[in-house]
């Protein structure tokens, strides 16, 4: 599309508020425009815990940390690993 009206594309792509991507093979263009339609997002994860098995019990202690950080909402690799008919889940702006 962009190879036969450049200029109406990007019109296209600018005016549509859903986008929703299927398997991308071409990772340059195609999940260029996911990865910056999508956004980023936070993320938290725990940060660890330790723990001790003995033989009637075991132990748990969490060091009670997380960390949050901001990632893609969409990987670039992700969308070349979808299978046939699953897309990645649509902006929402």
């Amino acid at each position: 599309m962009l190879r036969d009206n450049d200029k109406e594309a990007k019109s296209i792509l600018a005016n549509t508020s859903n986008k929703i991507f299927l398997r991308v093979e071409e990772m340059e263009m195609t999940a260029k425009l996911a990865v910056e339609s999508t956004g980023k997002g936070f993320q938290t994860q725990a940060a660890g815990f330790s723990g001790h098995a003995g033989e009637m019990n075991m132990s748990y202690r969490d060091n009670m940390e997380a960390r949050i950080e901001m990632i893609d909402r969409v990987n670039p690799t992700d969308l070349k690993a979808l299978g046939g008919g699953q897309a990645a889940p649509p902006s929402e702006h």
